[in-house]
């Protein structure tokens, strides 16, 4: 959060790739170093810099996507899709790395976690119970000298390393050309192609439910996520943590999909078209969330793929679609993932207090309330946004 928030103020600054340039390198560093020194602090220390590190990264990125590119949609919802890849990616390369349990099950272990999960009443200890689930009687031989996981950490970062240094080299190319045209003309002013935003009263609306809509669409995806598995295993349904957690794994794989065929739907359809479409598949699916979701496993199997697909293409196509008729202005990137971030803090947290003090079947209501949610707020942003003043280069392209 604090990453997007300075990236809206750095932004214009100095250059865009440079500043993409140095907080990769940065996040690159990091991420490498964090295995180096065995102290908590230490640890929250880095990890902070690291986050701080994304929120300018991703910002910078997406600024850098709109000066290239005329029509926002596709790669704006390609950076998206390479989110989701990259949060694929990461655990399977960690995987090697990580210590190999040699485990001897006993007889014990469905009774007791059975046990544990009908009498816990905190979600803290279902949780602990579902993820000590693999551990209750057996006999673990693995100790922290066995793993070799500082290498993950290494890989990763060598991982981050060539989008560093593809930044640089396209910022010293380009210098390298604006020095040219500087020693040919000398007379020339580099001119500031960003217009000056003339702020109107119905621009703080406008923004104040944008930063509205990146919260409710942060904070789906999220809550879906953090809290299905708990569900599963405690709620009606009674079903297994690992069917829940590939279940898990196909809502994020439908969110992936959703990402890949949005870039080429924004190729033939409007980002407005888009959204609107996907918006209504989000509110039919959230009806039969609701009425389904605690009834028939198979039912949940087959709405959380789908839940990923629909939640999916908002976070960038909501930003190209505001491109439609505002400047991208390196504020407006920043207000968006801003939001976004908070979102993603705020409501797993309630959704857990929720939970645990009024039972799982409040966990299917936060989630169809979310969806319906977004829809209000971007039939409201809809509505806004006509009364809002066109830029000159987007009333042009609408006359």
């Amino acid at each position: 959060m604090l990453g997007a928030l300075a990236a809206g103020f750095l932004a214009s600054r100095f250059d865009h790739r440079l500043q993409l340039f140095l907080s990769l390198a940065v996040g690159c560093v990091t991420v490498a170093a964090i295995p180096q020194v065995h102290n908590l602090f230490y640890m929250y220390f880095m990890v902070f810099v690291f986050g701080l590190t994304r929120g300018l990264v991703v910002c910078f990125v997406m600024q850098i996507c709109g000066e290239l590119w005329e029509k926002k949609g596709p790669p704006f919802q390609f950076v998206a899709c390479g989110t989701s890849v990259g949060a694929i990616l990461a655990p399977l390369i960690a995987k090697p790395f990580l210590c190999p349990y040699q485990t001897a099950p006993t007889d014990s272990v469905n009774q007791s976690t059975s046990l544990s999960l009908t009498n816990s009443t905190s979600l803290v200890h279902v949780l602990d119970s579902i993820i000590s689930e693999q551990g209750v009687g057996m006999n673990t031989e693995c100790t922290a000298e066995d793993t070799r996981v500082q290498w993950a950490f290494l890989v990763l970062a060598c991982y981050m390393l060539p989008a560093a240094l593809s930044q640089l080299y396209y910022w010293l190319f380009y210098r390298a050309i604006r020095l040219q045209q500087v020693a040919k003309t000398p007379d020339y002013v580099e001119l500031d192609h960003q217009e000056e935003f003339k702020f109107k009263p119905i621009h703080l609306v406008f923004f104040f439910a944008l930063c509205v809509m990146y919260i409710l669409l942060s904070s789906l995806p999220a809550t879906y996520s953090a809290i299905l598995t708990v569900y599963g295993v405690t709620g009606p349904l009674r079903m297994s943590k690992d069917d829940m957690v590939t279940m898990t794994s196909l809502f994020w794989l439908g969110s992936l999909v959703c990402r890949l065929l949005s870039g080429f739907y924004t190729r033939r359809f409007s980002n407005f078209q888009v959204i609107t479409a996907h918006l209504s598949g989000l509110v039919v699916v959230g009806i039969i969330f609701v009425s389904l979701g605690s009834r028939f496993p198979v039912a949940l199997w087959i709405l959380s793929p789908t839940v990923g697909y629909f939640s999916a293409p908002y976070l960038a196509g909501v930003l190209a679609w505001v491109t439609d008729f505002l400047h991208l202005h390196p504020k407006i990137t920043s207000l968006c993932f801003l939001a976004s971030g908070a979102g993603n803090m705020l409501f797993p947290f309630f959704g857990g207090i929720l939970f645990n003090d009024y039972g799982p079947y409040t966990y299917l209501y936060l989630i169809f309330s979310i969806m319906l949610g977004i829809a209000v707020t971007y039939a409201c942003l809809a509505s806004l946004s006509k009364a809002l003043p066109l830029s000159k280069d987007r009333s042009n392209d609408h006359d």
